[in-house]
């Protein structure tokens, strides 16, 4: 299920990305667009990856709306800059009722846009890193499983890449984001 739905190489500022049709090579996979921008969030240099995906195209796979999918980004000699897993509706309807519940147990970023939720075909991931650094960097929007993601936390932390601190909010993460697919 490691299926790369998009691959793009970035410039280092925003970019739009649309599919032509249904045959090219976003389009092939459900994929409408992409747009890359960066933003800062909590005093952090974020790359915002949003992925529009056309729900209304026969043979349109709804799993796409709420499977695990991760943004990567890697250097041009392949090493690994930043992967973080996409939110998707359900898991921002979640966070959503847990903030106007005023509790604070989710980790993840809700963003609105006049109060209102992104729609059910938009999925959006935060790389922690300045938009400014991706030139030359190739992005990968894939299809993944909530095994894989796990397997990749418990990699890193074995490498001694992550601390256990961060290995435990990242495995809630993806709890989180997928608790029925564990």
């Amino acid at each position: 299920m490691n299926a790369a739905l998009a691959q793009i190489e970035l410039s280092g500022r925003p970019a739009q990305f649309l599919a032509e049709d249904e045959r090219s090579p976003l389009g092939r996979h459900g994929v409408l667009g992409l747009d890359i921008t960066g933003r800062v969030i909590d005093g952090q240099p974020q790359t915002v990856v949003q992925v529009l995906l056309d729900d209304d195209r026969p043979g349109f796979d709804p799993t796409l709306l709420d499977g695990p999918m991760v943004a990567e980004l890697r250097d041009p000699g392949g090493a690994v800059l930043a992967q973080e897993p996409f939110d998707h509706d359900r898991f921002r309807q979640r966070l959503l009722d847990e903030r106007r519940a005023g509790e604070s147990l989710m980790r993840g970023i809700l963003v609105l846009t006049d109060g209102e939720l992104p729609p059910p075909w938009v999925r959006l991931a935060f790389l922690p890193i300045e938009i400014a650094t991706t030139e030359r960097s190739v992005l990968t929007v894939r299809r993944t499983t909530v095994t894989e993601l796990l397997e990749g936390v418990d990699r890193a932390y074995a490498r001694g890449e992550i601390t256990d601190q961060e290995r435990q909010a990242l495995v809630v993460t993806i709890d989180q984001r997928h608790p029925d697919q564990r």
